[in-house]
């Protein structure tokens, strides 16, 4: 789940953390037939997903996880998509929410691994946002806790400048409580998805 606020015009031009590095991890672990994808950005005030059979982003789908292929194909989609508007969490969250429940209501019984790229503070949270952060975190590892097979981890990156403490540490906040990893990469430099989340050996 990605930023496509308009700051990361700026603060990621050529989408090297938000599709370069996505990529990079395809490469290597897109051969293991265990592993299914989603796809989604939040800016403005929604946070469309990709649909993996109609190959276009919706701002609600039932095609919500496919192959490497479809998570190639989600990203040369995503690329031409412009950057604008608003870094609305809760729509993201809302939408990773709608997208959990949908999989386990269709009786899917797998981990889930979300990583969460900004470079920014939430627009569309009120009050205390770091508050705001572990409920919805909470709210979605829930989803499959009730499950009772299912297990989920939270990890964030950070893209911003390098000033921005607050959302930073709301960022921060986001992968303590999703029991992730957290990646600044003012300080980190590269990125790699493999090092914020452990991958199921090959099938």
């Amino acid at each position: 789940m990605i930023d496509n606020s308009g700051s990361t015009n700026t603060t990621d031009p050529n989408h090297y953390y938000r599709v370069k590095t996505i990529q990079d991890f395809l490469a290597n672990y897109g051969s293991h037939t265990n592993l299914t994808y989603s796809f989604g950005y939040f800016s403005g005030t929604t946070s469309p997903e990709y649909d993996m059979v109609q190959n276009k982003f919706k701002s609600s789908t039932l095609n919500i996880f496919g192959n490497a292929t479809g998570l190639s194909s989600a990203l040369t989609k995503y690329e031409s998509t412009s950057s604008s508007g608003n870094t609305p969490y809760s729509a993201a969250f809302a939408a990773l929410n709608s997208e959990v429940t949908a999989d386990e209501q269709a009786g899917t019984k797998q981990d889930y691994v979300i990583v969460f790229m900004s470079d920014g503070q939430p627009t569309d949270i009120n009050g205390n946002v770091a508050s705001g952060i572990i409920s919805m975190v909470d709210q979605l590892r829930l989803s499959v806790q009730n499950n009772g097979s299912s297990l989920m981890t939270v990890s964030s990156v950070y893209f911003g400048p390098e000033n921005d403490n607050i959302s930073i540490g709301n960022l921060q906040t986001m992968a303590n409580e999703g029991q992730g990893q957290f990646v600044d990469t003012n300080i980190n430099g590269t990125l790699s998805i493999h090092d914020l989340i452990t991958v199921p050996s090959c099938q």
